[in-house]
């Protein structure tokens, strides 16, 4: 009796978990099923059938009359026209929506222009495959991806075939090789899912290295020195040229200051280039480059 009883009061508590459980398993198959069909989708971007493997020798970027929109609004960038030589450090200055980002990402071909063409040492990338463009373009964005791995492993991401000593030295020209040797297990510390422990300013400068060690010859910086104290942003910047010897360099930003010792300065206005020159002519003029920079 007092078992039957026991398994009276027990049984129904146990039940209620049931319509939970039921939701729980309906969720999970319809995220698989979402899952199943968004990895059987065609990539966006699909090779031509007669695209060629880049392989870039001096670096050379140019911009020819380049509008882009998505599909349906207006256009983000409209006319862009500019040439980046071999070697040559370049930046895009502007406020928040000016285009910075979004003609960074033309160059990646995450997006297609809708007019115009750019081109990587004369070949228009659009003629050329996705994979070999990507592979000469080192990247460090807003946001960095950074894996559940050792901080060396996370480095290799950018080039598996990179030697110890490079990494070291990449990390010693942002300021970091100190902080990752004070660590206990120093560069084979876990970084844990997003990086999470690490600073958000060690993770820019670290992103940065990992750009140094990749084997693109050209490189781009988005925002590189947002999250990094003044002190070290200037070591950083100041150093472009030693950081990327022999590389094209674009970089990024909405801070006059963080793009001053750039070779050429290009100045986006509502997805157009308003000015360009270099930081001294450009506070000459007394535009808005000036403007910028007076804030």
């Amino acid at each position: 009796l007092v078992m039957l009883l026991f398994f009276w009061f027990r049984v129904p508590s146990q039940l209620q978990f049931l319509p939970t459980a039921f939701r729980t398993f309906v969720t999970s198959f319809r995220s698989t099923h979402c899952l199943i069909e968004y990895l059987n989708q065609a990539p966006g971007f699909r090779d031509e059938m007669d695209a060629k493997t880049l392989v870039v020798d001096q670096g050379i970027v140019e911009f020819k009359d380049v509008s882009f929109g998505h599909c349906g609004q207006k256009e983000l960038l409209s006319g862009l026209d500019f040439k980046v030589h071999s070697g040559q450090t370049v930046a895009l200055v502007g406020e928040s929506g000016s285009g910075k980002s979004s003609t960074l990402k033309l160059l990646l071909r995450i997006y297609d222009s809708m007019h115009g063409k750019i081109l990587i040492d004369g070949l228009d990338i659009q003629q050329v495959t996705v994979e070999s463009l990507r592979a000469n373009i080192g990247v460090a964005p807003q946001e960095e991806i950074w894996f559940h791995d050792t901080i060396m492993d996370n480095m290799r991401y950018a080039n598996s075939s990179v030697q110890d000593e490079e990494i070291y030295k990449a990390c010693s020209a942002v300021g970091l090789h100190d902080s990752i040797g004070s660590l206990k297990m120093g560069y084979k510390t876990i970084m844990g899912e997003g990086g999470v422990r690490l600073s958000t300013g060690e993770l820019q400068r670290l992103a940065i290295a990992r750009v140094i060690v990749n084997a693109g010859k050209i490189a781009i910086l988005d925002e590189p020195t947002s999250n990094v104290d003044s002190r070290t942003e200037s070591r950083i910047l100041r150093n472009i040229k030693a950081l990327f010897p022999g590389r094209t360099v674009l970089i990024a930003s909405n801070r006059p200051s963080t793009i001053a010792h750039a070779d050429h300065i290009l100045v986006l206005r509502h997805g157009r280039v308003v000015e360009q020159g270099t930081h001294a002519s450009l506070m000459s003029i007394g535009g808005h480059y000036y403007s910028l920079w007076s804030r």
